[in-house]
């Protein structure tokens, strides 16, 4: 065991050898970098126009309900179309969203509905290029490097939730969001730049000669007789229903109910951010020495804690220490259930059985958010955390029969 341990070590980084998913990599921790920065500003700038929970809680509605709609319709799309001119065009919309809030933002005229009007709009964008880079990363790399490759991934999403959170922090106290949301449209052109330079030509799935009705239908049809996919996506339901309510509050509870600033917002999200990070780079090892199962538990049990604490305690630094745990629950449970959907799914439906699971994601993620800033609207924050903190042990216990099969 300790051998195949230390080659695991030896080889975490590999995918990064290669160019163009090093390329991609690192365009991605950029873009990612703006969009952490603009979920910042964003939740703040609607603290600032309304206090109403559920009109807070909208804002992280606003980012995930678009993939719950569009994710499915979006794979199928990146199945039977050219990804590159696909993910080009959709990085475009992103660029021209980010660049308008930002403006509009800069001379005082955004209001509630404009602000999750523009939210929707940009997490319609990440809707749509969602699935179409999930299925792209199993042609960058080699078959036996896809766990590391998804790893490396993650961690750069969670480099950047610690690192733009608190770049926003500042930005937002010198300058206030409308900055933020155009250095997040500015961002979205490194991306841009590698995929227009990228040669997808030799890609196995890159087109299909399937139309979009025939190809909608045969990605439910591979669902319904895949097994280990709905088991994937029933456990991500009964997870991310829950776990969306950590951020779906912060940012309320730090101006509201600590009196506190963006500052303080930012480095709540950082020490979340830090945490995954951790647990990113320490994963592989993890997975080596764990079942699945025993992952996603240890991540359901971590992430109820920190609900908890996050209901009642009030001070900086032990919230910090709570979102620190919660962020490395958050890893190894999307890390996990990630990595388990992209190898249950064959090449030919890859981006839509993508998509399915996304769309698990996305709308068990908005409609927990919803249905939590509704009952804390009804009675309070801490209730609603708690509240969710009973239905997720519940829901847990109830789903823990389906177990995610090992890599």
């Amino acid at each position: 065991m300790e051998k195949a341990i230390n080659i695991t070590q030896k080889n975490s980084l590999a995918p990064l050898k290669i160019k163009i998913f090093r390329n991609i990599w690192i365009a991605n921790l950029v873009s990612n970098l703006g969009t952490w920065m603009h979920n910042i500003g964003a939740g703040w700038l609607m603290t600032d126009l309304s206090t109403d929970p559920f009109l807070v809680s909208l804002i992280q509605v606003s980012v995930v309900l678009p993939g719950f709609i569009l994710t499915i319709p979006a794979g199928v799309l990146a199945d039977i179309v050219d990804r590159r001119i696909y993910l080009l065009l959709a990085i475009s919309w992103m660029i021209i969203f980010a660049v308008i809030i930002g403006a509009i933002t800069i001379f005082g005229d955004t209001t509630p509905f404009l602000l999750i009007l523009f939210t929707f709009a940009l997490g319609m964008g990440t809707a749509m290029i969602l699935p179409a880079f999930t299925a792209l990363t199993p042609d960058l790399v080699p078959k036996n490097q896809l766990v590391e490759a998804v790893t490396l991934n993650s961690i750069a999403m969670n480099i950047t939730r610690a690192l733009g959170p608190a770049i926003a922090g500042i930005l937002i106290a010198i300058s206030g969001p409308g900055l933020v949301f155009i250095l997040n449209g500015i961002s979205f052109i490194a991306i841009f730049v590698v995929i227009f330079n990228y040669d997808n030509s030799n890609s196995i799935d890159n087109k299909s000669k399937e139309g979009f009705i025939e190809a909608l239908f045969s990605g439910f049809s591979f669902l319904k007789n895949s097994k280990q996919l709905i088991i994937v996506m029933i456990r991500t339901i009964a997870f991310f229903s829950v776990g969306s309510a950590i951020l779906t509050f912060l940012p309320l509870i730090v101006r509201e109910e600590m009196n506190a600033g963006p500052q303080s917002y930012s480095f709540l999200v950082t020490s979340m951010g830090i945490g995954a990070v951790i647990a990113g780079i320490s994963l592989t090892n993890f997975r080596a020495r764990y079942k699945n199962n025993n992952i996603l538990i240890f991540s359901i049990i971590v992430t109820s804690i920190s609900l908890l604490g996050l209901a009642y305690i009030r001070s900086i630094f032990p919230l910090a220490i709570i979102m620190f745990f919660s962020g490395i629950s958050w890893m190894c449970a999307v890390s996990t259930l990630h990595v388990s959907a992209q190898l249950s799914l064959p090449a030919w439906v890859r981006a839509r059985g993508m998509s399915l699971y996304l769309s698990s994601f996305m709308g068990s993620w908005a409609l927990g958010s919803a249905i939590w800033g509704q009952i804390a609207k009804l009675t309070n924050i801490s209730i609603a955390l708690t509240v969710a903190v009973a239905f997720g042990i519940i829901i847990n216990i109830f789903t823990a029969k389906w177990k995610l099969t090992d890599i």
